[in-house]
This record gives C-alpha cells, sequence and structure tokens, in this order.
C-alpha cells in the first residue's frame, strides 16, 4: 500500500519532518508492507525555511545574529545556486521566547 505523509509543523512541539518521521516509523511498526513517501509542506510559518531548503537540496549556512532581545544567538540560513533561503523565525521569532516573556513592545 503507497501512504503519502505530508504534513505541516506541529507549533511549540515537532516540526513537519519529525512529524513525518513520527508517522513513518509508527505506520512501519504496524506493517513493513507500506511504501510510504514522506512530502512535509509548510504555510509560510515557522519552519517553511526548512521545507524550501530540503526541496531545493540548499545548503545551510550557520551564522550569529541579534535574537528578539538584541542578544546574541546561532541561527542559519540557506542557499541553493542564486537562491538565499532567509527564516526570520530563526532569528526573531517566538519559539526564541519564553512564555512569560512574550511582549512585541520588547522584543
Amino acid at each position: 500500500m503507497n501512504i503519502l505523509v505530508a504534513p505541516n509543523s506541529m507549533k511549540g512541539s515537532l516540526s513537519a519532518f519529525e512529524f513525518a518521521n513520527t508517522v513513518e516509523k509508527a505506520l512501519l511498526d504496524y506493517s513493513t508492507q507500506f511504501n510510504i513517501r514522506k512530502v512535509p509542506v509548510a504555510d509560510g510559518g515557522d519552519f517553511t525555511g526548512e521545507v524550501l531548503a530540503k526541496a531545493l537540496n540548499a545548503e545551510t549556512v550557520n551564522i550569529e545574529v541579534h535574537g528578539p532581545f538584541g542578544n546574541k544567538i546561532n541561527s542559519k540560513y540557506f542557499v541553493s545556486g542564486k537562491t538565499a533561503i532567509i527564516e526570520m523565525a530563526d532569528a526573531s521569532g517566538m519559539k526564541l521566547v519564553d512564555k512569560h516573556e512574550l511582549n512585541p513592545l520588547k522584543a
């Protein structure tokens, strides 16, 4: 049986890749007869850059940037040919801020 696993990320818990891998493992634990294709998708939110980077076979470039509160953090962007993929959430997204610190007037 052919199965397509095409999840989006689960905000605050799993990336689309982690979710697809979890579903694949669960299905294969049940039966090795499945032919599984994983195609993580993105809706423009968190992890969209990673989904695009994988689709374009882009290279990861690690870089130090200023986070939401001006502190230095490690981040990344991706390059595929003449195309750069920058996911702003990696440098300024809510995933970098503890819930008790969420305040757009300070970030």
